[in-house]
């Protein structure tokens, strides 16, 4: 092998302007395949921790259809919260309003939320406090805000003790700041900040006054560990529909499922792109293949030569392969480092976490030494093929 590797080194250098051309060729390929293929899965990702970020418990409980007149209220709350296999439940109102701050408007998604939500949605303090069961009982004028709020309005992170005026049901009423939390997906609100705007948290009780009803949107409840969604979701939605008098009524979804079935969205999207990718792979092995063609058509009195002095079909068969599988090793290996060196730079600029996964480099190396096999076995074909008197003829 290493007499073929050091023939096939030689013949590759008499043209290297061509070589190279060919081996850039691959190189582009293997780039692109790995360049969607890491920031596919970068996105992926980023998206999913984002939606992890929101929370929202394992199980959301909310009422079927809103023109039934059938609401959940605080009961609801306090008899889900007592199920046993309930680890933490929180009541849950939202509301699409304005803000206003240092004489700024701003649009903003106002949660209403109980104390200890940080338990069932993933809230971290930055800032201040959490709202607290006096609040919730007080109905009291405090508000926690998210720290890309507080930078829009204040230039700055810490705005505890400034105070917001929210319009809550045509009201406006004026609010204390108790706390700064980094939550809400502040990559989802970047891209989607028409349909996520910022968030603020007040205590439900508080948004129920202002509204004058007791209605709660949903009930987020976090399961015990080890505890089956599926089937905790469907007894604590019957058990409600029990307390409304019918069934039906309440609607109960699986958080985890839904994230779980984005998830594999997202893969047959990145998978999709990766695959219209490869199929530039597939082009640089049909150009090389055709590169290969010249090869054979201006070496035809060189392999003449070599059949005459002894040369088999199996010896002309695997130069002309190895010199096939050279180019493809070496563009893949290049386009290898380009791709995933471009994919760190772009996850360093964009502070994202980058992950070498040596799975894909593996296979794809396999796939694009594959694609060089497959384009290179014709023109080989064609030089182990040829007759020694015929070549040796040919000008």
């Amino acid at each position: 092998m290493l007499r073929y590797l050091r023939m096939a080194v030689r013949s590759l250098g008499r043209k290297r302007f061509r070589s190279w051309l060919t081996i850039g060729a691959v190189a582009v390929g293997v780039t692109s395949v790995v360049a969607i293929a890491c920031m596919g899965h970068l996105g992926k990702e980023q998206i999913q921790q984002e939606l992890d970020q929101l929370g929202l418990g394992s199980v959301m409980l909310s009422v079927q259809r809103k023109d039934t007149g059938v609401t959940l209220s605080n009961e609801d709350y306090e008899t889900v919260q007592k199920l046993p296999e309930v680890d933490g439940a929180l009541p849950v109102l939202m509301q699409y309003t304005q803000s206003r701050a240092c004489g700024l408007v701003t649009q903003c998604a106002v949660w209403g939320i109980g104390a200890g939500a940080e338990q069932v949605i993933a809230l971290q303090l930055l800032h201040g406090r959490m709202v607290s069961a006096a609040d919730v009982t007080e109905a009291g004028a405090v508000c926690i805000v998210d720290e890309s709020y507080a930078r829009t309005m204040y230039r700055r992170s810490n705005i505890v003790g400034k105070e917001i005026v929210l319009t809550l049901d045509g009201q406006r009423q004026t609010f204390t700041v108790i706390g700064v939390v980094r939550s809400g997906g502040g990559l989802l609100q970047g891209m989607l900040s028409q349909i996520l705007p910022t968030f603020l948290y007040l205590p439900y009780t508080t948004m129920q006054a202002a509204t004058g009803s007791d209605a709660l949107d949903l009930i987020a409840v976090q399961l015990d560990e080890g505890c089956d969604p599926a089937a905790a979701s469907e007894r604590m939605v019957q058990l409600l529909d029990r307390r409304k008098g019918g069934e039906g009524l309440i609607r109960g979804e699986n958080v985890a499922a839904q994230k779980e079935n984005l998830g594999q969205v997202l893969n047959l999207v990145s998978g999709i792109l990766t695959a219209v990718a490869a199929i530039s792979l597939v082009v640089a092995g049909l150009g090389m293949m055709t590169v290969m063609l010249v090869s054979v058509n201006e070496r035809t009195r060189e392999i003449g030569v070599k059949k005459a002095i002894g040369a088999g079909r199996g010896t002309i068969l695997l130069e002309f392969l190895t010199e096939a599988m050279l180019l493809t090793l070496t563009g893949s290996l290049l386009g290898l480092l380009l791709g995933f060196g471009g994919a760190a730079i772009t996850a360093a600029l964009l502070q994202l976490p980058f992950h070498l996964d040596p799975a894909m480099a593996g296979g794809l190396l396999l796939f694009a030494m594959g694609i060089g096999l497959l384009f290179g076995a014709y023109p080989a074909y064609r030089a182990a093929g040829l007759h020694p008197v015929e070549a040796l003829r040919r000008e």
